[in-house]
């Protein structure tokens, strides 16, 4: 099922990344916790691909 996939691939936590890609109705979110989202991160992908618009969904999730 869904929730068991979940959590065996350890999907749930504070902050919401998106869906899994072939899977829309499957959330990946991870722990907010400092061995999950270190000090130092990084993302990456091609122009146009969503990384600005994911760091500004990070940064608002990690201000509430």
């Amino acid at each position: 099922t869904t929730q068991e996939t979940e959590e065996k691939l350890k999907l749930v936590g504070e902050i919401n990344l998106g869906v899994a890609v072939g899977y829309e109705q499957m959330p990946v979110s991870v722990p907010l916790r400092k061995d999950v989202l270190p000090r130092h991160s990084g993302v990456l992908g091609t122009t146009g691909g969503g990384k600005s618009t994911t760091i500004a969904g990070l940064i608002s999730q990690l201000c509430r």
